[in-house]
């Protein structure tokens, strides 16, 4: 419901929500899907080249080795915009905030 209120111009068929790797469609232009589907999906994620990307959560993308950073990183600096969202505070580390 906040994608049509803050977007106008999308329309309920252009949402695609993945709840598994079975059904994640890549091709609509708004896609909602989790870490776990992510990680599954990798390969498609990283060939769709989005134009944005919002990542929920972000401070779970922190450990460069983990299996969701490897899946959802690359699509973040091949999209042309990215917005990284997190509630957890960082640290004074520059590392964390790069």
């Amino acid at each position: 419901e906040a994608i049509l209120l803050w977007l106008p111009h999308v329309t309920c068929s252009d949402i695609s929500i993945a709840f598994s790797a079975k059904n994640c469609r890549l091709g609509n232009r708004v896609n909602i899907l989790s870490y776990d589907v992510a990680v599954r999906v990798k390969i498609d994620l990283v060939a769709a080249r989005f134009a944005v990307v919002v990542v929920d959560e972000s401070h779970f993308l922190k450990n460069f080795k983990t299996a969701r950073a490897r899946a959802v990183l690359p699509v973040v600096k091949s999209a042309r915009r990215a917005l990284l969202l997190s509630g957890t505070p960082a640290l004074s580390r520059p590392v964390e905030l790069h």
